[in-house]
């Protein structure tokens, strides 16, 4: 074993270490080749008018031809001179010209980004909100669809139970592991006339392929501080630089028929569907994108005016934080029916 290892470190190739002056003469040659790039016109210069005065002072010219052979050299060594010293003084001056306009444009950027790229004199404070909530943010959603269901029969005197499933996609556009808290709200009933009965609360969570056990809702729950008539739930996702989970979350909340809910989105969210499930015979259902658009890129509803309705929107442009949909319905009043025979005439104004 030890002739082997010998022989194996024995046929490696020897490597000379490279000494200081090695490494000095290779600088300096290095020094040399650029001074030669540089100044080449002046050294042309110089040896043909050297050339031309050598030939001058060694001949002396009676005929025209050799006149014009010993010009000639001194002319033309005159002319790279010339070239030389004109080249220096331009790109010199250019040079200062250049690296004055790019300090200028330095500050100029440094001072003001939006200014220099819109020409719009943005104020700071609006500079931080938007380096706050669009370029600090290291997640984002690539694709959410929100489904609330109405459709429930009335539990007590008004009141309704809401579903709502939220599926999206949030990615870590970041270089670093980020502890995104996956977040919802829920409405969050108070007082003498709460309804006794009816399944509300957090019914589902899934996050990836892990499916959430029902015995840590209570800990997701307690994880966010409860507002005023808003109940509210969150759990930490670990996501790695680049990586991309499914979430899934399923709950139920009380809304009375006539009533409102605004949806917000806690991250950036490229695209957005709505889908609204409603009994189109009990209720009028009314939407607005909280968007700066004020419009959503496509409308259409199913089954309209039946008691399985369904309205669906979707927005392609990215919602920022906060940004998100409010939807709003009443309940359509009871019409009065006519006894038979008897005909109401409408009541004429102005009398």
């Amino acid at each position: 074993m030890k002739n082997d290892a010998m022989e194996q470190e024995g046929s490696r190739p020897s490597v000379e270490p490279v000494t200081t002056g090695e490494a000095a003469r290779g600088r300096e040659e290095s020094h040399i080749k650029m001074l030669l790039k540089e100044h080449w016109t002046l050294i042309c210069g110089l040896v043909f008018v050297s050339f031309g005065f050598f030939l001058l002072l060694e001949f002396k010219p009676e005929s025209l031809a050799q006149k014009l052979g010993i010009g000639i050299p001194i002319e033309v060594g005159f002319a790279f001179i010339i070239a030389w010293v004109v080249g220096m003084t331009v790109e010199r001056e250019a040079r200062r010209e250049l690296s004055d306009h790019a300090n200028k444009q330095a500050v100029t950027i440094s001072e003001n980004v939006f200014k220099y790229l819109y020409s719009v004199d943005l104020p700071r404070d609006v500079f931080d909100l938007v380096e706050e909530y669009v370029f600090k943010q290291k997640v984002i959603k690539t694709s959410q669809l929100l489904v609330f269901d109405l459709t429930s029969e009335i539990i007590e005197g008004d009141w309704i139970a809401m579903n709502c499933e939220f599926d999206y996609r949030i990615k870590n556009i970041s270089s670093e592991d980020v502890d995104y808290p996956v977040r919802f709200h829920a409405s969050k009933v108070s007082g003498l006339n709460e309804p006794k009965v009816g399944d509300v609360g957090l019914k589902s969570l899934i996050i990836g392929s892990e499916e959430i056990e029902e015995a840590e809702f209570q800990d997701i729950d307690d994880a966010d501080e409860d507002n005023v008539g808003q109940q509210k739930f969150s759990k930490n996702v670990t996501l790695r630089p680049g990586e991309e989970k499914r979430i899934r979350v399923n709950f139920s909340q009380y809304k009375r028929v006539n009533d409102n809910d605004l949806f917000q989105t806690n991250a950036i969210s490229l695209c957005t569907e709505l889908r609204v499930h409603y009994n189109a015979e009990m209720m009028n259902l009314f939407w607005e994108p909280v968007h700066p658009s004020e419009k959503f890129d496509r409308e259409m509803n199913r089954q309209a005016g039946t008691k399985n309705a369904c309205k669906i929107a979707e927005i392609d442009s990215p919602l920022l934080p906060k940004h998100g949909i409010f939807i709003w319905w009443n309940k359509i009043p009871a019409r009065e029916e006519t006894p038979p025979g008897e005909i109401h005439y409408p009541e004429v104004q102005g009398k």
